[in-house]
């Protein structure tokens, strides 16, 4: 889909939002420097990857935002970690929901997750498998 000149870019392009050490830059440089790879290349894996991170850089309901496009439109992108972005996303946005007393969403979201993603990690290489029965002991009866 992508040239070889347009994945150098991309990857240049998600390459600068972090530090040589792989801290996020801050808020404007990394935020904008992200934003304008998910504008310039939307199809691209790495946009997918983008969305993650701008979602962890964001609260409220901007995350919420990132996390629902990064599920809708790169469900099947992947980090270099074998992190895939699907399955991360719904993880962040099912805690982001509990924490906002929206339990049954976090519930619906986590086992899809379980059933759609069996198996998956997130970008440090942490198992997802445990995310519903997280967001259940965190529902008050």
């Amino acid at each position: 889909v992508f040239s070889a000149a347009e994945l150098a870019d991309i990857e240049a392009r998600y390459a600068s939002a972090r530090t040589a050490d792989g801290f996020f830059l801050p808020r404007s440089g990394g935020e904008d420097g992200l934003l304008d790879l998910v504008r310039r290349y939307p199809r691209s894996n790495r946009a997918g990857c983008a969305l993650l991170d701008l979602a962890q850089m964001s609260t409220g309901t901007r995350r919420e935002e990132y996390l629902q496009q990064a599920i809708g439109a790169h469900d099947n992108a992947w980090f270099p970690s074998g992190a895939q972005v699907g399955a991360v996303a719904r993880a962040m946005l099912a805690v982001h929901l509990a924490g906002l007393q929206g339990f049954d969403e976090a519930e619906r979201l986590a086992a899809e997750l379980v059933k759609e993603f069996p198996g998956s990690i997130d970008q440090t290489g942490a198992t997802l498998d445990d995310t519903l029965t997280a967001i259940r002991l965190l529902r008050v009866p």
